[in-house]
Parts: structure tokens; sequence; C-alpha cells
């Protein structure tokens, strides 16, 4: 008799674990943004972001898609900021060139990777952390700025160390505030340190809304190449779903 009610325990406590609803009390919330890339006034390809919050509003993951005009999708990048919002464990998926890319953390270090199609992974670690420079990649610069935005402002100008798994390095950049309207719209700049690069990386430009946490517009280089496979230079304007 015992042992029954024992395994109708055992069976009652499985089922409650494993349940559909047994994490209903896990509320996350979603942010959806929508933004158009242009080039010489011409639509060259759309973003579609959705980002998970928990019930705290805590960060907790992202996912865009890249279009191209017609539908075509040119890339998927999936980030998850558990371990950090700047420098966020993220894949990036290029469908025109069948290269993949991204940072892991293995044992609390990150590691670049990235893979050719037909050829083996490739690995580095990233650069280490220290507190004279921000570390951060794919979208964690944004995602860093909506999190600590008040501490950005007043600290005017950050130095970063912007990491590019794709050709595993790293370029120092200094994030700083341009400008604060009366309408509370913020610019930020991101400017590359090395003179000589400076000749060949235009500088970026992002505009928040201070109030809502929101990014409306970024100008500079795109993390999606023109037809040609060349870098090309964009801006983009965003609007939100809620």
């Amino acid at each position: 008799m015992r042992s029954s009610f024992v395994a109708f325990n055992l069976c009652l406590i499985f089922s409650l674990i494993f349940s559909p609803n047994a994490n209903a009390n896990i509320q996350t919330k979603t942010i959806r943004y929508f933004g158009e890339a242009r080039k010489n006034d011409l639509i060259v390809y759309t973003e579609s972001h959705e980002v998970t919050y928990d019930k705290k509003n805590k960060l907790l993951k992202s996912k865009t898609i890249y279009k191209a005009p017609d539908g075509t999708i040119l890339s998927e990048l999936e980030s998850d900021f558990s371990e950090s919002h700047s420098l966020p464990t993220h894949t990036l998926k290029d469908f025109t060139s069948k290269r993949t890319y991204g940072i892991r953390y293995e044992n609390n270090e990150g590691i670049m990777f990235h893979q050719n199609p037909e050829e083996n992974e490739k690995t580095k670690s990233t650069p280490t952390q220290n507190d004279d420079e921000l570390l951060v990649a794919a979208e964690g610069l944004h995602y860093y700025i909506l999190e600590n935005f008040e501490f950005v402002l007043s600290e005017q100008k950050i130095p970063i160390k912007f990491i590019l798994p794709s050709v595993f390095d790293y370029f120092r950049f200094n994030l700083q505030v341009e400008k604060e309207t009366p309408n509370e719209i913020v610019e930020f700049s991101v400017k590359i340190k090395s003179f000589w690069l400076k000749l060949f990386a235009p500088k970026m430009i992002l505009r928040y809304n201070k109030a809502q946490k929101k990014l409306l517009y970024y100008k500079g280089l795109s993390n999606i190449r023109d037809k040609n496979g060349d870098r090309q230079v964009v801006e983009i304007n965003y609007s939100y779903d809620n």
C-alpha cells in the first residue's frame, strides 16, 4: 500500500514538472521592431528583430532576420545574453556565402568561431575584458547602451573593442555622446581610433529615444554585404510593434 502511495506521488511530481503548464508562471515579454536599410535612398535589405525579456525586464535573447527586398532571407542572427549584454553568445548564419560565425562561452571564456562551406570550424579566444575598454560584438553595443543608458550619458566617451569573429580580430573605437535634443532624442557616435583606418571606416551614428529607450536610426557600415560581396554603408530607420 505504501509503495503504491509513493509511486502515485512520484508520478504526480513528474507530471507537474513536465506538464506544458509547469512553467506558466515564468512569464516573458517580447519586443518586435523592424528596420529598413537604405543606400542612395533605395532599400537594400530589411531587418526583423524579436527580443525576449523575463518578467523582471531582464534581457534574455534576441533573433534578427535580414531579408533582401524580394523577401529572400540573407542572414539570421541569434543571440543569448545570459553571459554578457555587450559580448553575447551569438551565431550569425550568412545564407549567401554559406558561412557561419559568432561567439560562444566555454569554461567562462569567450570563444570566437567561424566556419566556411565544406571546411572544419576554426576557433580563437576573445580578448580578455579589462577596466579600460568595453568588449562588444554583434548587437551587444546596442543592448549595452539600452541597459546602461544613464551611465553612457554621464561618461560622455567610452573606449571599446569591437570584436569581429568573422575575421578573428577586433578594432578599437570610442563610443561618445554627440548631442541630446529637447525632445529627448540622443545621438551617439562610434568612431574608430586608428587614424589610418578612419580613412576607410566612417563613423557610426545611432539615435535613440531616451524616454522610451528605443533605437530610432543607424548610419554606418553594415554586417550585410552588397550583391557584389563588398562592405556597404547604410542608413536604417526603425519602427516598433509595441
